[in-house]
């Protein structure tokens, strides 16, 4: 949910944000006309007078999925921007309102359905992925790849006074993959779990640093071993 400058309130038509996002006039506590479509990811500038998303989905090839759009509150069209690749997600810089998006890539699909005895209703498997970070004006001009690499994500993308960009990278699987699939016992799995770490991109440096780590998130699926304990 988000607010905009116009006392419009801006919320996903269904829990899954698959179905488009539904708009309420907050003075007069009146739903809006909604946007149509399927949209995702919807995030406001820093005056809140515009929002940007990405449509459809990842699922497919689609080409109308994954498109960069902006548009306003108080209009249910909206605008492609062009990007050099398809979308995952988009962050607006909260200081200069510069855009940063995310490509993501399907490396490999790992199925452990038969090292691990899972539930009838889930099974174990592994996604890797290789990961861009790209940058754009809000017109579409100016458009760079600052950083690839084959992690699992990006997130929660922000820039200081200073120019420097900082986000939040989860590690790829690959580790916890290997140990599973090497027969280790679950009580190791814990010592393998994708680390998050906020990292920190310098105008002056091609290459983003670790700013502050934060070790053994629980960023995929869970082992039986710790949902018991």
């Amino acid at each position: 949910m988000v607010w905009t400058v116009d006392d419009v309130i801006i919320y996903p038509l269904t829990c899954d944000y698959w179905q488009g996002y539904g708009r309420l006039d907050a003075q007069r506590w009146q739903p809006l006309a909604p946007y149509s479509g399927l949209l995702r990811g919807l995030v406001l500038d820093s005056s809140g007078s515009r929002w940007y998303a990405v449509t459809g989905h990842n699922r497919d090839d689609d080409p109308t999925n994954n498109r960069l759009i902006t548009g306003t509150a108080g209009s249910t069209t909206y605008e492609v921007i062009d990007t050099a690749v398809p979308v995952e997600m988009v962050f607006v810089g909260s200081q200069t309102g510069r855009l940063y998006y995310t490509a993501r890539q399907l490396l490999d699909h790992k199925d452990l359905s038969e090292q691990i005895k899972w539930n009838k209703s889930v099974e174990p498997y592994f996604n890797f992925y290789h990961t861009q970070l790209w940058t754009i004006l809000p017109d579409g001009t100016d458009e760079k790849l600052l950083w690839e690499s084959d992690v699992h994500s990006f997130s929660r993308f922000t820039k200081t006074t200073g120019g420097d960009v900082l986000f939040v990278l989860v590690e790829n699987d690959v580790a916890l993959f290997e140990v599973i699939a090497g027969g280790a016992p679950e009580e190791e799995w814990i010592e393998h779990l994708p680390h998050t770490h906020i990292m920190r991109l310098s105008l002056s440096s091609n290459e983003p640093e670790i700013w502050l780590e934060d070790a053994h998130s629980l960023t995929t699926w869970y082992p039986r071993a710790l949902i018991t304990k």
